[in-house]
Parts: structure tokens; sequence; C-alpha cells
């Protein structure tokens, strides 16, 4: 049971950006969520939005079960990420 992982543009800019270590933990841990994505991230308070926690960087995903579909919704500096 392997989930698809979609990665907006805008998202896709952004890690490109990053250092190259930076870079490379981030996308590792993002396809760490492949096979168990429940695994690595907490589910935000009265949110639909999980985060996983990469050192100094939040991802906040949302997760499709129905469709096997894990879509990154935002990234950045923990202090920064929060809506």
């Amino acid at each position: 049971m392997s989930f698809e992982i979609i990665i907006p543009a805008h998202i896709q800019k952004y890690i490109r950006n990053l250092e190259k270590d930076e870079k490379r933990r981030l996308l590792q841990k993002i396809f760490d969520l492949k096979e168990d994505p429940f695994r690595f991230v907490q589910r935000l308070v009265d949110s639909p939005f999980y985060k996983l926690r990469v050192g100094r960087f939040r991802v906040i995903i949302e997760i499709d079960i129905i469709k096997q579909r894990i879509s990154i919704v935002r990234i950045g500096d923990r202090s920064k990420v929060y809506f």
C-alpha cells in the first residue's frame, strides 16, 4: 500500500532554492511518507491537515486515504508555516 505524493509547483520551487543538505533531508522525509504516512505525522488541532517535522521546517500535508494520496499544502520555517 503505497501513497502517491503530490508536490505543487510553487512548493517544488521553494525546495529547489534550499541548501543541498536541507533539500535532501526534506525530500527524504517526504518520500518516507509513501509507505506509512501516519507513522511520522501529527494531526493539527481543529484542522484536516497534518504536520511533518523536519529539523527547523514544518511540512503541512493533507492525507486522502481513499485515493491513497498525500498532498503537500505548505512548507516553511516552523515559526511561519502555520495559518
